[in-house]
């Protein structure tokens, strides 16, 4: 406990009672741009589709949050949306990066079959 909460907590104390300490407090979203049950509707036709296979990029989630919001937004803002609703952008590799192809076709030719 600082000294400035108890500097605030006295008055507050003072003026409202048990209840200037005790009332709802100043809690986080307070810059939200738009609430957790709005957040879920926008990304609802997005679950639909990826319930089908069908692929939704970030930058195409991103076009169409500001044109919902209204305003430019930031790539991360985007991201931590995504993140605060579950959403994971998960994109497997064909190949390995580092992988050469004529080395695991020699493998395949030379590996013993069980």
């Amino acid at each position: 406990m600082s000294i400035h909460s108890v500097h605030n907590w006295v008055p507050a104390y003072n003026r409202y009672g048990l209840e200037g300490i005790l009332g709802p407090g100043t809690g986080g979203r307070r810059h939200a741009h738009l609430s957790k049950e709005e957040e879920r509707l926008f990304l609802q036709p997005y679950f639909e589709r990826a319930a089908i296979g069908q692929i939704a990029t970030t930058a195409e989630i991103r076009e169409a949050l500001e044109e919902y919001v209204g305003r430019p937004l930031h790539h991360s803002v985007v991201y931590r949306f995504l993140r605060r609703n579950q959403w994971r952008k998960v994109k497997p590799r064909p190949r390995h990066v580092q992988a050469k192809v004529e080395d695991q076709e020699e493998y395949k030719k030379n590996s013993r079959k069980r």
